[in-house]
């Protein structure tokens, strides 16, 4: 049943795609050059959005690119190292009972500390590259399908003015 299913979404999408070439064909063929560029456009759009959903870079306005924030947490610093053994808190302990630790702020554990990632801007180019090149490729059969049938469309002009010349 599943290999039907997947069967019958293949056809459905090959004649998906063979509507929007011919209708890309039709479009392209209209005296008015903007009409076969409204598919590529819409494209284009589309690709764009892919790019801007599969991008991994937050949407914060900041200088560096940010890809994930980590929660680091320290037990033992330098300070309580040296200071002695003093009661490691427990997850679920407030603040109030991990200073009430027998000790007067002095070797106190430190709070958590929330460190950004700085995202590797070439993993950041290479993933913008391969999305919009591969988002494109409809773009690129959409826009050749135009060129062609413009092409096509003036040198039939061309050839009905030559006729006209020849009478």
């Amino acid at each position: 049943m599943r290999d039907v299913d997947e069967m019958i979404l293949l056809v459905l999408f090959g004649a998906f795609l063979f509507a929007v070439a011919k209708l890309q064909i039709y479009l392209s063929e209209k005296r008015n050059p903007f009409l076969g560029l409204i598919l590529p456009m819409l494209s284009i759009l589309f690709s764009l959005g892919w790019f801007v959903l599969l991008t991994p870079v937050s949407m914060e306005f900041s200088e560096e690119p940010v890809t994930d924030i980590i929660v680091s947490e320290e037990i033992i610093s330098e300070e309580t190292a040296v200071g002695g053994a003093q009661k490691i808190p427990a997850a679920g302990d407030s603040r109030e009972e991990r200073d009430a630790g027998g000790h007067s702020g002095e070797g106190q554990l430190p709070d958590t500390e929330i460190t950004e990632i700085e995202a590797d801007k070439d993993m950041l180019l290479i993933s913008g590259v391969v999305t919009l090149t591969i988002g494109n490729i409809g773009t690129v059969i959409l826009l050749l399908i135009y060129w062609s049938r413009r092409r096509k469309r003036s040198v039939n002009a061309q050839l009905r003015q030559m006729r006209l010349k020849e009478l």
